[in-house]
């Protein structure tokens, strides 16, 4: 049957030993192997054993539906045919091998019981394949046509143990040389040729292998000759293989690429990200990486994952688009092609991902020569998101599969739902589908080597408690840490619930559904754009998902880079409603919605006015404890709204050690990466450690007054900056609050604010945030944000006494002015900047 792994592919041989009858039936202890062949002996080697090999005589209880009860007769077959020759000059004869084995004296001649067998249980698989059923089918190695008795049996038993045993000899003679596929086939060809024991399932075994590597498929590393040759190797023959590694490339916020080092074993000897130089020079001493093109000054990526890309051996091993990292001299011989590269301390790395023959071209101009001999990789299931051991079934989300083959074909098993189909995506398979999908599936190539894999879909993902691990202790990253005023009360709305499906609805189900252990920042941007395609800004989006409370960031310790776990699901008070806070799935959202029902308690879910913003959910506060009490959540109090003047928190860390990396452009409401520090009256500036050791810190200057804030948090920089400089950051229109750049995010306790108060959710309206308020809101937004909104009246900011104050102080800049019945202070072609009503 499948495996756990998903194998489905077509079963082409059987290794049938006593080791492996003690793992079969759960035998252990020092003469396990020994306890079930003597087991088996007595429950398979009875009297009707002659009938059933001779005259295919099987009792009427050995099939059935469930099992071909016969099989343990041709187990008993390859048992035999696997047994080693011990030296005998008729030891390699079968009939001898079973006569020695059943320890009788009169032999067994005539078997066509076991042919009619094989056949049997071939039709038996198909059978159950057809009907949608986890089962393999089996292909029949090529036989002679007068081998109509035992000749499959010897064809399809595999590996002897003398197969085994010439192997490992090889292999002690030839160490660490299974990291070297083609080597390895170039010199074990004369050795098995050499070889007179090794069994006609070996030979044609690492013939159909070699022939695959040599068609250049490089994804047979489950192929069973290779499985077995990887399971002979002694433990201290491939150190340098468990050692070896490959780097790991991601991007941050502003695009920039970080790397870290991974070995074979999951180990990484660089815990925090780096530059691919430091990667480099870290790999070299603590797990080398085997790619014969860096000794040519290139590193090809290809891409493992969401926004993930690793290294690999050389372009011959690559599946899909790549992208290439040169070293200085290399780069120096692209010449026009150089405008393609960013630098990564030394290194120069692709900034966009190209298709395989740009990189072949590229490779070839700096000097880079083709290498043959790369590893060998299973085939893999990649992208896609995961959910209690099942793939997430949604259209958007469906996963790739990497095999060498870029076409194939998919069938449905019993239970599946849906319709799935396979396209060509650069060179993998890409699955596709017009609605959920859920069940098992079936998919394998149109063509080439015969593999399956069974892949298992869910329609919603399935309920899971918060963060584990690490990450559930890693310090959350907050924008303020003002004074608090008023609880807040949801105003009246309609407590209907609403059937119609967000934009965001799919998105959110699979951050939930694979954010159990919390999403690396890198991964979920890339999921983010990978749901809604590539015009939408992934980083608008998830400020959106936390301001709905759905995750939160949290700190990396010591380094930069975010972790954002998922909110545990709660409800929160807000008068005369209570509001989900936290991420909640499908499933979990009806649970809530039954509990609700039970317990008498109206509940309500909410779309914005906004496109892009999910639903928000809430019921009742009247029986608002009884459902968390059935639910196991807990109750929240009142969000405070918060007072006072714009309070940012800050941050104790110091810019030593650290380099300007991008600042803030008034004229284009942007970051650019020059590497400068930020200009102006008012200036925001980036500042990276080199090598990307710590958290990355934004410095807000007045360059007037000489006066600096440190944050960690960008949105809480921005909005300071703008703050000090009078700049409008939002527009209020119609009952909206509209970013004017890209980059315009409210910090995170304002938001949330407003999310309980008009329970409603923000969004995203051509990629720039935007909130639902009403004229209360931007009046008290407008308190703590002086000249932040556009379109706001004069508000009250300062005393008189300010006023006047800050007129006398400004050498004439700031001048005073009374309109309405209102004392002002003006900056002539500035907003207002303060006032006192009279």
């Amino acid at each position: 049957m499948v495996d756990e792994s998903g194998d489905a592919s077509p079963i082409t041989s059987f290794e049938v030993t006593a080791a492996t009858l003690a793992e079969a039936g759960f035998f252990d202890g020092d003469d396990a192997a020994g306890q079930a062949l003597a087991s088996f002996k007595r429950h398979v080697c009875s009297a009707n054993l002659r009938d059933a090999l001779e005259h295919d005589w099987f009792p009427a209880s050995a099939a059935s539906d469930e099992s071909p009860g016969y099989f343990a007769y041709l187990c008993l077959t390859l048992l035999v045919a696997s047994s080693p020759d011990d030296g005998r000059r008729l030891g390699g004869d079968f009939h001898d091998k079973l006569r020695r084995f059943l320890n009788v004296t009169v032999g067994y001649r005539a078997l066509p019981g076991v042919a009619t067998k094989w056949h049997d249980l071939q039709e038996w698989l198909e059978t159950r394949r057809s009907a949608g059923l986890p089962y393999r089918s089996l292909v029949f190695p090529a036989y002679p046509a007068n081998w109509i008795h035992i000749g499959l049996t010897r064809k399809l038993a595999f590996p002897a143990k003398s197969d085994a045993t010439l192997i490992r000899t090889f292999l002690t003679s030839n160490p660490n040389i299974l990291s070297r596929p083609l080597e390895f086939i170039h010199l074990f060809q004369p050795y098995l040729a050499n070889s007179p024991r090794a069994s006609d399932g070996m030979r044609e075994s690492f013939q159909e292998f070699s022939t695959a590597r040599l068609a250049g498929d490089r994804f047979i590393a489950e192929h069973p000759f290779w499985r077995l040759a990887n399971f002979c190797v002694a433990p201290t023959t491939d150190v340098e293989a468990a050692t070896e590694g490959q780097i790991i490339c991601s991007f941050d916020e502003d695009g920039v690429p970080i790397f870290r080092v991974v070995r074979a074993d999951g180990t990484t000897p660089t815990p925090a990200p780096t530059t691919l130089s430091d990667a480099l020079r870290v790999a070299e001493k603590e797990a080398p990486i085997r790619a014969p093109t860096l000794r040519y000054g290139m590193l090809a990526f290809e891409q493992s994952g969401y926004g993930q890309w690793r290294s690999v051996p050389g372009l011959e091993a690559t599946a899909g688009s790549l992208r290439l990292a040169f070293a200085p001299d290399a780069h120096k011989r692209l010449r026009d092609f150089r405008g393609l590269f960013a630098l990564s301390e030394a290194w120069y790395f692709s900034i966009k991902p190209m298709p395989a023959g740009k990189a072949d071209e590229l490779a070839s101009l700096a000097g880079v020569r083709a290498d043959k001999d790369v590893r060998l990789e299973p085939v893999s299931v990649f992208d896609g998101v995961r959910t209690g051991g099942s793939w997430l079934g949604l259209p958007p989300f469906l996963p790739r599969i990497a095999s060498g083959s870029a076409t194939g074909t998919v069938r449905p098993g019993r239970e599946a739902e849906g319709d799935l189909s396979v396209v060509n995506a650069g060179g993998t398979m890409q699955l596709r589908s017009t609605r959920p999908v859920g069940g098992p599936w079936f998919v394998e190539p149109s063509e080439g080597r015969a593999w399956c894999k069974r892949l298992t879909f869910a329609t919603a993902a399935y309920v899971h408690d918060g963060p584990r691990g690490a990450t559930a202790n890693f310090e959350m990253a907050v924008d303020w840490e003002g004074p608090e005023g008023t609880p807040v009360l949801a105003k009246g709305f309609s407590t209907g619930w609403s059937n119609e499906l967000t934009g965001l609805d799919d998105l959110a189900e699979a951050v939930y559904a694979g954010g159990r252990s919390g999403w690396d920042e890198s991964e979920l941007t890339a999921l983010i754009q990978s749901g809604l395609g590539p015009t939408v800004d992934p980083w608008a989006i998830l400020r959106v998902l936390a301001d709905a409370s759905f995750v939160q960031p949290r700190l990396r310790p010591q380094w930069r880079g975010r972790v954002w776990t998922l909110r545990p699901p709660a409800l929160r008070m807000a008068g005369d409603v209570a509001v989900v806070d936290g991420a909640v799935g499908t499933r979990l959202i009806a649970e809530f919605k039954e509990a609700c029902a039970l317990a008498g308690v109206k509940a309500f879910r909410r779309n914005s006015r906004v496109p892009l913003a999910p639903a928000v959910i809430g019921c009742a506060a009247d029986g608002a404890d009884l459902v968390c009490a059935r639910l196991g959540w807990p109750i929240l109090p009142n969000v405070a709204r918060p007072g006072g003047r714009l309070a940012v928190k800050p941050t104790p860390l110091l810019l030593i050690g650290r380099q300007p990396a991008s600042r803030w452009d008034w004229q284009s409401r942007r970051f650019v990466a020059d590497g400068q520090e930020g200009k102006g009256r008012i200036s925001l500036t980036r500042w990276s450690q080199p090598g990307a050791r710590d958290h990355d810190i934004y410095l807000v200057s007045n360059n007037e007054t000489g006066e600096t804030t440190r944050l960690l948090s960008r949105a809480a920089a921005v909005v300071l900056a703008h703050g000090l400089a009078g700049a409008h950051l939002f527009a209020a229109r119609d009952g909206l609050m509209i970013g004017l750049s890209r980059e315009a995010h409210l910090p995170d306790a304002l938001a949330e604010t407003l999310r309980i108060k008009n329970a409603s959710n923000a969004g995203v309206l051509d990629n720039i945030r935007t909130y639902v308020v009403d004229d209360d809101d931007l009046s008290w937004l407008g308190k703590i944000m002086p000249s932040l909104i556009e379109g706001l009246p004069v508000t009250d900011r300062k005393t008189g006494t300010d006023a006047v104050s800050s007129s006398r102080h400004a050498n004439g800049r700031i001048r005073l002015a009374w309109s309405g019945g209102q004392l002002a202070a003006f900056d002539p072609g500035r907003a207002v900047f303060g006032g006192e009503q009279s």
